[in-house]
C-alpha cells in the first residue's frame, strides 16, 4: 500500500503541470536541447550533441519523467548564455573546427531535413538545422550541377515575460548568415556559431502560457469539423439504438403469442427460430477460459482509457507537460490491474463455478495477455532503436522500474481483484442447455460470419474515423491534440456503437438458428481494433513521408499494440452487452 501511494505521489509531481520558476533581471535562463532527427520520421531521433554542435566542456544531463524517457527526450544543457530581460544584439556561441566528416555528417542531416529541439523554462522550442537548393537530387547528379546545403548558424529568440516569468518564446534561423557547407574540402571548415535575444512584456498569465502555446500548435483544423463528426456518429447511434428498440419491443410485446395473426411468414420464422434455442443458447462455448480473461482484460483496458481522458478533460493531467499522459498511462493501468482480474474471476467462476485451479490462470491471463503484446511490440522497436543508435532507445532502469512496478504492484493488485471476484454465485440461465447440442443450418450469406464481422468493424470505424485522423495527425506528426472533451464524446458514442451493432448481430444470429453466440459477439465486438489498424497502414502510406525501418518498426508495433487494446476492449463491451441482451430475452421468453 506505501508502495503504491508513493508511485501515486511520484506521477502526480509529474502529471500535474509545470513548477513556476521566477527569475530576476539579468538571471541566467538555462536553454535546454533535447534531441535531432528527420523532420518527417517523428520516432526517429537522436541525442542532441550526436551532431558537432557547440557543447560545454562538461554534458550536464537533465532530470527526466518517466514519460519523457519512454518519448526519447535525453535533455542536455547548452552552453547559450540567456540571462533574463536583457537583449542581444549577436554573440558568439563558440567558433566550431569541422574535419570533412563533420561537415559531411551536417550535409546529410540537412538532406534529410533534420530539426531539433530546445526548452526554454519547460517551453519546447523547434528549428532546422538547415536547408538546401530546391534543385532535385535526381536532376542535378544527371545535369552535374552540384546541390548545395546550407548550416543554419545564427538562431534568433524572441522571449515573452511577465512578472518575473517566461510566458511565451519563439525562436526563429537566420538565413541571411547561413553557411555553406563545403563538403569536397578535405581540410574541413571553420564555423563560428551565434545567437541573438529580444525580450519583451507582455500581459499573459503564467497559468495560460501553455494555452498559448497550443493554440499555435495545434492541427489548423476548424472545430466544427470535428462537431460534424460527432453529428455523423450520433445519427448512426440514433438508428441503431432505433433498431435495438424496434428488437425489443417485439419481444416484450409477445409476438409469437400473435404470430399466428401476422401475415408475414418470414416474419414468424425469425420470432419462432429464435426461441427454439432456448435449450442450446445457454451451452458454453470451448475456450472459455480465455474468453473470459480476454474480457477481464479489455475491460481493465476500457477503465484505464476512460480514466485518463476523464482527467485529461477535467484538468487532473496536465496535458501539455511533457510526458504526462504516458506516465499517467502507466501508472493508471498499473494501479487498475484489480478490475481486470475481477471482471475475468467473477465471470468465469458465475459460468463455470467451481473449475479446481483453472481461475488462477484465468486470472493471470487476464493480468498478462495485453501487456505480452505491447511488450513484444516494445522490445522489437527498442531493438531497432538500440542497433541505431537512437535516443528512442528506453534505458535499461526505465525499462525495471516499469517492469518492477507491474510486477510488485499490478500483479498482486490482479490477483486480489480475482480473488474477490471468485466471490460470486453462479450463474442460473433462464434455460438449462440439452444433453445433445441442436444442428446448426446454413445461414444466408448475410448472416454468415465474415459479413458479420467485416459490419461489426465497419459501422463503428465510420463514427470515429474522422477524429480518429486528427488524433493519428498529432501523434505521428508535429501537432499538439487537445481536444480531449470531443475525445470522449466520440469514446461514448462508439461504445453505444458498438454495443448496438452487436447486439443487432448478435440477434439475427440467433434468428438463423444459430446459438455459437458467445465467441462471435466478442470478435465482432472487437474487429473496430481491425479497421484501426488497417487505417494505420492506409495513413503510412497515404498521409506520410515516413521512412526507414526504425520509424516503421514503432510505426507498426505501436499501432498494432492499439489494435489489440480497442480488440479487447470493445470485445468486452460486445461481450458484455450480447450477454445482457440474451439474458432478457430468454428470461422474457420463459415468462411467456
Amino acid at each position: 500500500m506505501r508502495t503504491a501511494l508513493v508511485v501515486v505521489a511520484l506521477w502526480g509531481a509529474h502529471a500535474f503541470g509545470d513548477q513556476k520558476v521566477t527569475f530576476a533581471l539579468h538571471d541566467r535562463v538555462p536553454l535546454v536541447a533535447n534531441k535531432v532527427g528527420p523532420y518527417t520520421n517523428p520516432s526517429e531521433t537522436y541525442s542532441y550533441y550526436s551532431l558537432p554542435f557547440c557543447a560545454p566542456d562538461e554534458v550536464a544531463h537533465q532530470g527526466h519523467n518517466l514519460g519523457e524517457y519512454l518519448s526519447g527526450d535525453r535533455k542536455v544543457l547548452t552552453p547559450y548564455d540567456l540571462r533574463f530581460r536583457t537583449n542581444v544584439d549577436w554573440a558568439a556561441l563558440c567558433d566550431a573546427e569541422l574535419d570533412q566528416a563533420q561537415v559531411q555528417q551536417l550535409a546529410n542531416a540537412i538532406e534529410e531535413d533534420y530539426f531539433f529541439e530546445f526548452f526554454l523554462d519547460g517551453l519546447p522550442l523547434w528549428g532546422f538545422v538547415g536547408d538546401s537548393d530546391e534543385t532535385d537530387p535526381i536532376l542535378a547528379d544527371v545535369s552535374g550541377e552540384a546541390r548545395h546545403t546550407y548550416l543554419y548558424k545564427h538562431l534568433h529568440f524572441s522571449i515573452a515575460h511577465n512578472n518575473g516569468n517566461i510566458v511565451g518564446v519563439n525562436l526563429t534561423t537566420d538565413a541571411s548568415s547561413r553557411e555553406l557547407l563545403k563538403t569536397d574540402d578535405p581540410s574541413g571548415m571553420s564555423i563560428t556559431f551565434s545567437y541573438s535575444s529580444e525580450w519583451h512584456a507582455v500581459d499573459t498569465p503564467w497559468e495560460d502560457r501553455m494555452t498559448t502555446f497550443d493554440e499555435r500548435h495545434q492541427l489548423p483544423t476548424p472545430l466544427e469539423v470535428h462537431w460534424l463528426s460527432i453529428i455523423n456518429s450520433l445519427v448512426l447511434v440514433v438508428l441503431l439504438t432505433a433498431c435495438l428498440a424496434i428488437i425489443l419491443l417485439r419481444i416484450v410485446n409477445h409476438d409469437f403469442a400473435i404470430a399466428g395473426e401476422m401475415e408475414s411468414g418470414e416474419a414468424i420464422e425469425d420470432e419462432i427460430s429464435w426461441k427454439l434455442l432456448h435449450a442450446d443458447v445457454f451451452r458454453l462455448p470451448s475456450g472459455l477460459n480465455l474468453l473470459t480473461a480476454f474480457v477481464g482484460a479489455g475491460s481493465h483496458l476500457f477503465a484505464t482509457t476512460l480514466i485518463i481522458i476523464v482527467a485529461a478533460v477535467t484538468g487532473i493531467i496536465h496535458v501539455s507537460r511533457r510526458g504526462a499522459v504516458i506516465s499517467s498511462l502507466v501508472v493508471v493501468y498499473t494501479l487498475t490491474t484489480a478490475i481486470g482480474g475481477f471482471v475475468s474471476a467473477r465471470l468465469y467462476r458465475k459460468l463455470r463455478g467451481d473449475a479446481g485451479h483453472s481461475w488462477a490462470w484465468n486470472i493471470l491471463l487476464s493480468i498478462l495477455v495485453f501487456p505480452a503484446v505491447i511488450g513484444t511490440a516494445f522490445v522489437a522497436a527498442n531493438s531497432t532503436a538500440f542497433a541505431h543508435g537512437s535516443s528512442q532507445a528506453v534505458p535499461f532502469g526505465t525499462i525495471l522500474l516499469v517492469l518492477g512496478g507491474f510486477v510488485v504492484i499490478g500483479v498482486p493488485l490482479g490477483v486480489v481483484g480475482g480473488a474477490v471476484g471468485r466471490r460470486t454465485l453462479p450463474y442460473k440461465p433462464p434455460a438449462r442447455p440439452s444433453a445433445r447440442a441442436r444442428a446448426i443450418p446454413s445461414p444466408p450469406i448475410w448472416h454468415s460470419f465474415p459479413v458479420q464481422l467485416f459490419l461489426a468493424g465497419f459501422l463503428p470505424f465510420s463514427a470515429i474515423s474522422i477524429e480518429l485522423h486528427f488524433l493519428f495527425a498529432a501523434v505521428w506528426g508535429h501537432k499538439v491534440y487537445t481536444l480531449f472533451g470531443i475525445l470522449l464524446i466520440v469514446f461514448a458514442l462508439l461504445t453505444v456503437v458498438c454495443a448496438s451493432i452487436v447486439v443487432g448481430l448478435v440477434y439475427f444470429q440467433l434468428a438463423s438458428e444459430d446459438y455459437r453466440w458467445w465467441w462471435r459477439s466478442f470478435l465482432c465486438g472487437g474487429m473496430v481494433g481491425v479497421f484501426i489498424f488497417a487505417y494505420a497502414v492506409f495513413f503510412y502510406h497515404g498521409h506520410t513521408d515516413m521512412t526507414g525501418l526504425l520509424q516503421a518498426s514503432f510505426f507498426f508495433g505501436y499501432m498494432a499494440s492499439v489494435a489489440a487494446a480497442f480488440f479487447l476492449m470493445f470485445g468486452a463491451v460486445g461481450f458484455t452487452a450480447a450477454f445482457a441482451f440474451v439474458h432478457t430475452i430468454y428470461g422474457l421468453s420463459k415468462s411467456e
